[in-house]
């Protein structure tokens, strides 16, 4: 990061750009899936960029949905760089498994992304995100983005059903050369309220 950050703006603004996405995740609190009928125009974006931009913020994360399913997303991603802040990304990996797709992205000046893998077993977690095949996409994004030199943060949600493999996750993101490890606890809406029982509760007995 090159511009410095400005007390009184956020550091960083997540933007969910948009409710789309190419999954069906069990957890998810957005429920997303189509396109919302009420999301911002282009040109609206545009001008929020500017003017968050203006307002001293450092970085912007695009989230979602998926924010690859936006079809300006590169765009938007440039733009971000031009007016001097940080691109991020959080996906599910899905597109960014194509070699040439995340050029696209890397060419529009994209410096992180944060890719979701919730189990190291890929029925697990292809159960977990409602598509088959999930699980190799997202590994496959997770390498090619680390041979791309981006800054890869992998991110876990934990539930019931996955609790026990945290340690094996780290090991093996750590091995296929991930920088970040993001712990995400489960919150039950959206979708996860669904599945409410997989919350995970770790209980502290204290002594007196």
């Amino acid at each position: 990061m090159k511009k410095p950050f400005v007390p009184g703006a956020p550091f960083q603004v997540v933007w969910n750009i948009t409710n789309a996405c190419n999954l069906k995740c069990a957890h998810c609190y957005e429920d997303a899936g189509k396109r919302s009928s009420n999301e911002l125009t282009n040109q609206e974006i545009i001008r929020g960029l500017e003017i968050i931009s203006k307002a001293g913020v450092t970085s912007i994360a695009f989230s979602g949905g998926e924010p690859t399913s936006n079809p300006h997303i590169t765009d938007y991603i440039k733009l971000t760089k031009e007016l001097g802040m940080y691109p991020a990304m959080a996906t599910n990996g899905y597109k960014l498994s194509k070699q040439s797709k995340l050029n696209k992205f890397v060419d529009a000046g994209l410096e992180f992304v944060q890719i979701s893998i919730d189990s190291l077993n890929p029925e697990t977690h292809d159960s977990f995100r409602g598509v088959e095949g999930s699980w190799d996409k997202a590994i496959q994004a997770v390498e090619n983005s680390v041979d791309a030199d981006l800054f890869v943060e992998v991110a876990t949600t934990v539930t019931t059903h996955n609790i026990d493999e945290i340690p094996d996750i780290i090991e093996f993101i750590r091995d296929i050369g991930a920088h970040w490890f993001m712990i995400y606890n489960f919150i039950p809406t959206g979708n996860g309220t669904n599945i409410s029982e997989w919350i995970f509760l770790l209980k502290i007995g204290l002594n007196y």
